[in-house]
Protein backbone atom coordinates (compact mmCIF):
# COMPACT_ATOMS: atom_id res chain seq x y z
CA UNK A 1 0.00 0.00 0.00
CA UNK A 2 1.55 3.23 -1.21
CA UNK A 3 2.27 6.05 1.83
CA UNK A 4 1.07 9.54 1.70
CA UNK A 5 3.09 12.25 0.59
CA UNK A 6 4.55 14.20 3.28
CA UNK A 7 2.62 17.35 4.17
CA UNK A 8 4.30 21.17 3.00
CA UNK A 9 5.35 21.03 7.38
CA UNK A 10 6.87 17.60 7.38
CA UNK A 11 8.61 18.08 3.85
CA UNK A 12 10.05 21.25 5.19
CA UNK A 13 11.68 19.84 8.45
CA UNK A 14 14.76 18.52 8.92
CA UNK A 15 15.17 15.90 11.39
CA UNK A 16 17.03 17.32 14.42
CA UNK A 17 20.63 15.44 14.09
CA UNK A 18 20.39 17.42 10.22
CA UNK A 19 19.64 21.05 11.38
CA UNK A 20 21.97 23.00 11.04
CA UNK A 21 23.41 26.00 12.90
CA UNK A 22 23.24 29.35 10.82
CA UNK A 23 26.34 30.64 9.76
CA UNK A 24 28.18 33.06 11.98
CA UNK A 25 28.78 36.22 10.52
CA UNK A 26 33.28 35.46 10.08
CA UNK A 27 32.44 32.01 8.51
CA UNK A 28 30.63 33.72 6.13
CA UNK A 29 33.06 36.34 5.57
CA UNK A 30 35.61 33.59 5.13
CA UNK A 31 34.10 31.53 3.03
CA UNK A 32 33.76 34.69 0.41
CA UNK A 33 37.29 35.10 -0.51
CA UNK A 34 38.85 31.66 -0.08
CA UNK A 35 38.92 31.46 -3.93
CA UNK A 36 41.82 33.99 -3.91
CA UNK A 37 44.04 31.66 -2.20
CA UNK A 38 43.70 28.78 -5.04
CA UNK A 39 44.34 31.54 -7.77
CA UNK A 40 47.74 30.64 -10.36
CA UNK A 41 48.85 34.68 -8.72
CA UNK A 42 48.73 33.12 -5.35
CA UNK A 43 49.44 29.53 -5.84
CA UNK A 44 51.80 29.06 -8.40
CA UNK A 45 55.02 27.20 -7.28
CA UNK A 46 57.21 29.24 -10.09
CA UNK A 47 55.76 32.62 -10.16
CA UNK A 48 52.96 32.98 -7.40
CA UNK A 49 53.08 35.27 -4.84
CA UNK A 50 52.99 32.36 -1.72
CA UNK A 51 56.29 31.04 -3.08
CA UNK A 52 57.97 34.10 -3.72
CA UNK A 53 57.32 35.22 -0.35
CA UNK A 54 58.88 32.22 1.04
CA UNK A 55 62.01 32.55 -1.13
CA UNK A 56 61.94 36.20 0.36
CA UNK A 57 61.38 35.31 3.86
CA UNK A 58 63.07 31.48 4.38
CA UNK A 59 63.05 31.84 8.09
CA UNK A 60 59.87 32.78 10.20
CA UNK A 61 59.50 36.37 11.22
CA UNK A 62 59.01 35.56 14.90
CA UNK A 63 55.79 37.35 15.39
CA UNK A 64 55.65 37.31 19.17
CA UNK A 65 59.30 37.80 18.98
CA UNK A 66 60.05 34.19 21.41
CA UNK A 67 62.45 33.72 19.09
CA UNK A 68 61.39 31.25 16.35
CA UNK A 69 64.08 30.58 14.15
CA UNK A 70 61.87 27.91 11.87
CA UNK A 71 62.21 27.58 8.43
CA UNK A 72 59.42 29.66 7.02
CA UNK A 73 56.56 27.59 5.79
CA UNK A 74 53.48 29.92 4.91
CA UNK A 75 53.06 33.02 3.36
CA UNK A 76 51.10 35.04 6.17
CA UNK A 77 49.49 37.94 5.16
CA UNK A 78 50.68 40.97 8.19
CA UNK A 79 47.00 42.93 7.46
CA UNK A 80 43.98 40.97 7.34
CA UNK A 81 42.94 41.65 4.09
CA UNK A 82 38.37 40.89 4.39
CA UNK A 83 38.60 39.78 1.21
CA UNK A 84 40.20 43.24 -0.33
CA UNK A 85 42.13 41.91 -3.78
CA UNK A 86 44.44 44.95 -3.55
CA UNK A 87 45.65 44.29 -0.20
CA UNK A 88 45.38 40.15 -0.64
CA UNK A 89 47.88 40.47 -3.81
CA UNK A 90 49.96 43.23 -2.09
CA UNK A 91 53.54 41.70 -1.65
CA UNK A 92 54.73 44.07 1.14
CA UNK A 93 51.64 42.59 3.34
CA UNK A 94 52.80 39.32 3.20
CA UNK A 95 55.64 37.64 5.98
CA UNK A 96 57.28 34.15 5.94
CA UNK A 97 55.88 32.10 9.14
CA UNK A 98 56.16 29.05 10.09
CA UNK A 99 53.26 26.78 10.93
CA UNK A 100 53.29 27.10 14.58
CA UNK A 101 53.22 30.77 14.34
CA UNK A 102 50.97 31.26 12.01
CA UNK A 103 48.71 29.23 14.25
CA UNK A 104 49.05 31.53 16.93
CA UNK A 105 48.54 34.49 15.18
CA UNK A 106 45.93 33.27 12.82
CA UNK A 107 43.68 31.99 15.74
CA UNK A 108 44.32 34.88 17.52
CA UNK A 109 42.97 37.45 14.99
CA UNK A 110 40.19 34.91 13.77
CA UNK A 111 38.93 34.40 16.64
CA UNK A 112 34.82 34.35 16.70
CA UNK A 113 34.46 37.22 19.67
CA UNK A 114 37.72 38.90 19.17
CA UNK A 115 38.43 37.11 22.07
CA UNK A 116 42.18 35.56 21.97
CA UNK A 117 41.93 31.94 21.54
CA UNK A 118 45.43 31.00 22.03
CA UNK A 119 47.47 29.99 24.97
CA UNK A 120 49.02 32.95 26.74
CA UNK A 121 52.20 33.40 25.81
CA UNK A 122 53.37 34.70 28.92
CA UNK A 123 54.27 30.76 29.98
CA UNK A 124 56.75 31.29 27.25
CA UNK A 125 60.71 31.06 28.21
CA UNK A 126 62.95 33.14 26.52
CA UNK A 127 63.46 30.14 23.33
CA UNK A 128 59.77 30.13 22.88
CA UNK A 129 58.94 26.52 24.87
CA UNK A 130 56.44 26.50 27.53
CA UNK A 131 57.57 26.66 30.64
CA UNK A 132 57.14 24.04 33.01
CA UNK A 133 57.57 22.21 36.16
CA UNK A 134 60.58 19.85 35.68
Amino acid sequence: MPNKPPTANEADAKPAAIQTAPPDKLQTERDSYKHLYWRARWRNPNTGLAAACLRKHPLCADPFKTGCHQPSTVADHIEDHHGNESLFFCFTNLQGLCESCHNRKTGKSHSRDGRNITPSFSALDSNGRIQGNG
